[in-house]
């Protein structure tokens, strides 16, 4: 396909009171969810429905979002992250013009 795009996204997992947010760095999508697992099942459902309702309004995928605030890059530079995950993302064959998607989960340790 012509216009296919891929996707490797950084993806801060912060609590905030007794939920887990899902921040994407670069775009301000956000998700949240009771266990850091729920922030990013939440967070990839959403990431998924965001590609549908684009492609279905004839956009190319995330076009238009912008990139979460600077104060989120600011945070990763004062509390390192506890814990990393690299994870793919499954993305329906009705997608057809995302042709991967990956996630790269940065747990944080003492922010809120």
């Amino acid at each position: 396909m012509a216009n296919e795009f891929m996707f490797n996204l950084s993806v801060l997992l912060l609590k905030e009171g007794k939920s887990w947010v899902a921040q994407c760095l670069e775009f301000d999508i956000t998700a949240q969810g009771k266990t850091p697992k729920d922030a990013k099942k939440t967070f990839e459902n959403t990431l998924l429905g965001q590609f549908i309702l684009d492609v279905e309004q004839g956009k190319k995928p995330l076009e238009g979002i912008p990139q979460t605030p600077k104060i989120y890059f600011d945070l990763i530079e004062r509390v390192k992250p506890r814990q990393q995950e690299r994870k793919s993302i499954y993305v329906p064959q009705s997608i057809p013009s995302v042709r991967a998607a990956s996630a790269n989960y940065l747990q944080m340790a003492g922010a809120a």
